[in-house]
């Protein structure tokens, strides 16, 4: 079954995604948090996500827009593939420090 067809999805599907994909992909898996602009339910704008990236430091994301009630401008259902140099990149923070 894809992901995309499970109860929920994306919500709490980051961390599972995100390692089938970079093994799946030879990509580098990341923990760490994900900045809203609004909190969310608990108050937080810091909220914990998991995503990939790649040698040259891109993030491929699958399951970011299940923050998109917590921010200003939604994202797409689809596959967030992130530069180093674009604004989104900024809302994500590593915690092994590979993800600046």
């Amino acid at each position: 079954m894809e992901y995309s067809e499970r109860k929920g999805f994306p919500d709490a599907y980051c961390t599972k995604i995100s390692k089938d994909i970079a093994t799946d992909l030879g990509l580098h898996y990341q923990e760490g948090f994900f900045r809203l602009d609004f909190p969310n339910s608990k108050g937080a704008l810091l909220v914990e996500h998991a995503w990939c990236i790649d040698v040259k430091g891109i993030i491929i994301d699958l399951t970011a827009h299940q923050f998109n009630a917590n921010l200003i401008k939604p994202l797409s259902d689809s596959v967030q593939i992130i530069n180093p140099k674009d604004l989104l990149y900024k809302r994500y923070s590593s915690i092994n420090s590979q993800v600046k």
